[in-house]
């Protein structure tokens, strides 16, 4: 339709195109936006919005006697149904969400929509480690895409009495997967289900992220959930067959000195009445970007960004995250400082040193830290201590650093060997 190029293609010329393409007989329109140069309308990622292309094909069909095609981000069987019934288009057609689920039509027309494993427009598998990389395409939330038939999840041989610890991504799928193999399963988890899902899905941006949340807690059907935390003893004692360890990753704090300041963890704001502006974020990983969003969103007051890196998201993240992220931030109104090492915190602020060791106080009433995190493999460690013959299993980011993809891929091929 257009290339959103400034000066580029118009709506006003694909319209008197199509008109044309009608006149010498094409069947069918199908509309689609952007360009390679501007990916993030053309696969467009979790912070750009959802039916992006809507305003441009409603006017070539207006144009046209013949069927049109909507597509870009119809990742909702709610919102296709929408355009279809409303008459803004004829047909949706849909690529990654096949990707995600080649089901996603037959569980719409039989009304099982919570069944549906949701694309999160992450453009991790597809994208970033597929075709970008010169391999086939995959799928964050699909493990066996492509693959389905060397990958199926069989019945096992004899059921097995499984704990798995941690009720984030990798211990919900692992659960699920070791349900469907005709496990017993337990799992255990002290605090909410979905892990550091639940501090990634606090701003509205992250609908699709939500709706996976939502969707590994409804796969959950067969699979005990017990809410509190369980001790390797117990573990032991319970007779487990098997123990499965998702137990992630904890924050890393704040390594300088700190004194008479509001310090919060980033994960631990569930409400932004907690936090007085102005704050200043220390890290822009994903977690202290989206954190520093979410906050700037509630008006909160204003908002800092700082890293010692020379730029946001620093540390490998998809490169549609990458290319966005610092105008997503801007567009916010949240300033950026790269290049930039809190030295301390104390009642005025943060100190910080900037590369070229000068320092200077950012005024804070609320420090928020996001810097990072390290493994939790304590319960792992007194396993092996206490149980050395008893198969564990670490999982997801207890095991290495990753994102989702990483926690869902993992739990699904461990689990579907068990």
């Amino acid at each position: 339709m257009v290339d959103y190029e400034q000066d580029g293609i118009t709506i006003e010329e694909t319209v008197e195109l199509c008109r044309r393409l009608e006149a010498e007989g094409v069947d069918v329109i199908h509309c689609s936006g952007g360009h390679h140069a501007l990916m993030q309308y053309e696969v467009s990622p979790w912070y750009m919005p959802r039916v992006l292309h809507r305003w441009g094909w409603e006017q070539i069909k207006a144009a046209v006697s013949i069927p049109v095609i909507a597509s870009g981000s119809i990742v909702a069987p709610d919102v296709a149904a929408d355009i279809v019934a409303s008459g803004s288009a004829d047909f949706v057609s849909l690529g990654r969400p096949l990707l995600a689920d080649p089901d996603w039509p037959l569980k719409t027309q039989q009304g099982r929509m919570d069944d549906i494993t949701p694309c999160i427009r992450c453009n991790d598998g597809c994208l970033h480690r597929g075709l970008n990389v010169g391999r086939s395409a995959g799928c964050t939330v699909n493990p066996s895409m492509g693959e389905e038939y060397r990958y199926p999840i069989e019945k096992a041989q004899r059921s097995e009495r499984i704990a798995v610890v941690g009720g984030g991504p990798a211990g919900m799928n692992a659960a699920r997967v070791l349900a469907e193999r005709g496990h017993h399963v337990v799992l255990f988890e002290q605090a909410r289900l979905g892990g550091q899902l639940n501090t990634a899905v606090r701003h509205d941006l992250k609908k699709d992220l939500r709706a996976l949340l939502a969707h590994l807690i409804h796969r959950l059907e067969g699979v005990q959930v017990v809410s509190r935390q369980v001790t390797a003893q117990e573990l032991v004692s319970a007779g487990f067959e098997r123990v499965m360890l998702a137990t992630g990753r904890k924050p890393v704090p704040f390594q300088g000195p700190v004194s008479d300041a509001r310090v919060l963890m980033a994960h631990e704001i569930s409400d932004r009445s907690q936090v007085e502006g102005p704050v200043v974020v220390i890290g822009a990983g994903m977690t202290g970007c989206d954190t520093a969003l979410w906050l700037q969103a509630a008006g909160t007051g204003d908002v800092t960004l700082i890293d010692s890196a020379d730029r946001v998201l620093s540390q490998g993240y998809v490169f549609t995250d990458e290319m966005g992220m610092p105008d997503l931030l801007s567009d916010h109104g949240i300033q950026v400082r790269t290049n930039t090492r809190a030295i301390s915190i104390d009642s005025k602020g943060v100190t910080v040193q900037d590369d070229q060791e000068r320092e200077e106080v950012l005024a804070a009433r609320t420090v928020v830290v996001a810097c990072g995190y390290a493994p939790c493999t304590e319960l792992a460690d007194e396993l092996a201590t206490l149980a050395p013959g008893l198969p564990v299993h670490l999982i997801g980011t207890a095991a290495r650093d990753g994102r989702v993809m990483d926690a869902l891929h993992d739990s699904f091929f461990v689990a579907r060997r068990c």
